[in-house]
């Protein structure tokens, strides 16, 4: 299995969380966190949130090591929203590059999975007719997805 070593992305606020009473998110590291360095509380870090949380760089042995994501300041998680478990890609930092996002739209279509993204506000889905379903209920839209390909 991959090892995390200095990357920190996951606490540096690019998710959100709650740590012993204190909230991390999009803005706000983690209140444990050291950047660059790892968890000060490591040992006795908190459950579900800490614990049982790995990005999928970690959990895919096929993702190669430039999207590491203190690398390619892209962090991909597996996710569940609305029924549909998915790939899930956001931005974390300034050297995000597009063809990161183009890499894993790819590796969703020749896995057969669905995939969603938010990069700079910008939301878009790949996959299933069951995702595009649970997206349309989700945010209450009767109409064809402008980002929605439909890959099986």
């Amino acid at each position: 299995m991959k090892k995390c070593n200095s990357c920190t992305k996951c606490c540096d606020g690019s998710l959100r969380g709650e740590a012993y009473g204190h909230n991390f998110y999009p803005g706000k590291p983690c209140f444990f966190l050291i950047l660059n360095s790892g968890c000060t509380i490591y040992e006795e870090r908190p459950n579900p949130q800490c614990t049982e949380y790995f990005c999928l760089w970690i959990t895919e042995e096929k993702i190669p090591e430039f999207l590491k994501p203190n690398k390619s300041d892209c962090l991909a998680s597996i996710v569940n929203y609305g029924g549909v478990i998915q790939i899930h890609v956001i931005k974390t930092g300034k050297n995000f590059d597009i063809k990161y996002l183009e890499w894993y739209k790819e590796f969703a279509r020749m896995n057969k999975k669905d995939l969603s993204w938010n990069i700079d506000g910008e939301i878009g889905w790949q996959g299933s007719d069951k995702l595009e379903k649970a997206v349309k209920k989700y945010f209450k839209i009767n109409f064809k997805l402008y980002n929605f390909m439909n890959y099986f």
